[in-house]
């Protein structure tokens, strides 16, 4: 077994978010389930946060995790971009996370420039974009584009774990595509600082 291929600039996933995986993999299962989702994967279990791994690599670990789970890939990568917060700040990312802004609108309008200052650790980053617009005190409306498929799951749970650090409950729907972009209806379900 090897570690995976790693992967040319502007491609691939960054071991992080595998680590960020086989911490909610392990959290539910045992070390032994994750190995074997490793091993049926072609990879061993040892991924370095700052190394790029093909995105195919990583969808493949998602299947794997969701067989063992009896669930879906789509709960997976939900529960990925909840686990997500957490870990990133665990890992030592937790000031960019608490530069983000006070609450859930600010913190998602700067996104795009957190991923800029990630940037410049992880060079070849290729971050997701996010614009909001229609923001009430409701909710907001939230924009994703990016060029990997099939990770609105993971946004949902992402918006969500980032509400309740934030202190800000939301409900998040994905609406659909809309041109280049995913749209996501974000609701505040409980008390909205002003």
């Amino acid at each position: 077994m090897s570690h995976g291929r790693a992967v040319g600039r502007g491609a691939g996933v960054y071991g992080l978010v595998v680590k960020a995986l086989a911490d909610l993999a392990t959290d539910q299962l045992d070390e032994a389930d994750w190995q074997a989702i490793c091993a049926r994967t072609g990879v061993d279990d040892t991924f370095v946060g700052t190394r790029a791994y093909p995105d195919e690599l990583v969808m493949q670990l998602v299947v794997g995790v969701a067989e063992e789970l009896a669930t879906t890939t789509d709960d997976v990568l939900r529960q990925l971009g909840r686990r997500w917060i957490s870990f990133t700040a665990d890992e030592g990312w937790g000031p960019l996370l608490e530069a983000l802004g006070p609450d859930l609108t600010t913190a998602l309008l700067g996104l795009d420039d957190l991923h800029v200052r990630v940037g410049l650790v992880l060079p070849h980053l290729r971050p997701p974009a996010f614009d909001v617009s229609d923001v009430s005190g409701q909710g907001l409306l939230l924009h994703y584009r990016s060029h990997r498929a099939g990770l609105a799951p993971m946004v949902v749970g992402l918006v969500e774990q980032l509400g309740e650090r934030l202190g800000t409950p939301v409900t998040v729907v994905h609406l659909g595509r809309a041109g280049d972009a995913d749209e996501f209806a974000v609701r505040f379900t409980g008390t909205v600082a002003p």
